[in-house]
């Protein structure tokens, strides 16, 4: 009976034995494997992955790093309090991670956009045969942004965006989706449309290799090979105004955003009436602006809605809506 018992034990003990023998000696090549990938990044860019430990025992492998940080040559920036990965073998090659505030993130172009990430974030990647992710998700909340076309810091309440990349050898190249949610805008003294924008959001797929960098030498490079921004949504919502968008955007000659979407635009009347009491246009401006798209927008749907149909223009730095210029973009520019 002894060795009845005796026999399983013995193999219950070796089989653990095994199991942890086995577990450090993968905690050690995954920690290895993290510092050569840190030290040997794609080119152009600067990894460094911070003071790692590798945890998790028994059942899954959690990477650690405190004070990460990335630079790309393009200018793109990142730096985070903390990263924490996990990895479990059967959910492979899913990984799961968190992100510690604060995090500091600046993004390419000339006046370059900033990010001030003050609460959690977190993730997920799903990585290649070729050891790079072909998914990428991310929520980071409490988000302040700053710069580039913003001429106040914007707070943000939550972001969610996704990056799908295609093979490379299927001359695509990625589909991006980003919502944001709660943008608290400055006062504008617009009192129907209020100061939250309830959702911005867009999905967008890239035609053509994408680029390794955004630089000037690897975005003309891509332009001349056909590459186009085509923008499948563009949704706003904010307040009684409702925008939705679709079309397709790439680079003239001087690299600077050029093409045509096509909108669909609702509830623009309490806004024009918005503009007028706060001064921003004038009374008659105001009627003639009302008259015109109503006049474009056609019968009323049977709420009383109009829906104005019309596209939306991006040419030499100038945005036109229909006939109507309405913005003005400050020149980009691209690190060499």
């Amino acid at each position: 009976m002894r060795r009845i018992v005796a026999v399983p034990a013995t193999l219950v003990a070796l089989i653990a034995a095994g199991w942890t023998g086995g577990w450090y000696w993968a905690a050690g090549k995954v920690q290895a494997q993290a510092q050569a990938s840190a030290a040997n990044p794609p080119p152009g860019m600067t990894v460094n992955p911070g003071t790692l430990k590798v945890d998790g025992f028994p059942f899954t492998f959690t990477v650690e790093s405190q004070a990460p940080s990335l630079r790309r040559i393009d200018g793109l920036a990142w730096d985070a309090a903390g990263l924490v990965a996990t990895v479990k073998p059967w959910t492979l090659p899913e990984i799961g991670f968190a992100i510690a505030p604060p995090q500091h993130v600046t993004l390419p172009g000339s006046p370059a956009l900033t990010a001030l990430v003050k609460g959690s974030g977190s993730g997920s990647a799903r990585m290649g045969t070729d050891g790079q992710p072909t998914r990428l998700q991310l929520t980071l909340a409490q988000v302040e942004l700053s710069g580039g076309l913003l001429q106040a810091p914007l707070p943000v309440a939550r972001i969610n965006g996704s990056v799908d990349r295609a093979p490379e050898e299927a001359g695509a190249g990625a589909t991006l989706s980003l919502d944001i949610e709660g943008v608290e805008t400055p006062d504008l003294g617009l009192a129907t449309l209020g100061r939250r924008v309830d959702m911005l959001a867009a999905r967008l797929t890239v035609l053509g290799v994408l680029p390794k960098a955004a630089t000037a030498a690897q975005l003309t490079a891509w332009r001349d090979a056909g590459g186009k921004l085509r923008v499948d949504q563009m949704a706003l919502r904010w307040g009684p105004l409702t925008i939705d968008a679709d079309g397709t955007l790439d680079l003239d000659d001087k690299l600077q955003p050029q093409g045509t979407l096509t909108a669909k635009i609702r509830g623009y009347g309490p806004v024009i009436d918005d503009l007028q009491q706060a001064g921003v246009v004038k009374a008659r401006d105001a009627g003639f602006a009302k008259v015109g798209l109503d006049l474009m927008a056609g019968q009323p749907a049977a709420d009383g809605t109009r829906t104005v149909t019309a596209p939306i223009t991006i040419e030499k730095g100038k945005v036109s809506f229909g006939p109507m210029q309405v913005a003005k973009l400050p020149e980009v520019h691209w690190a060499p």
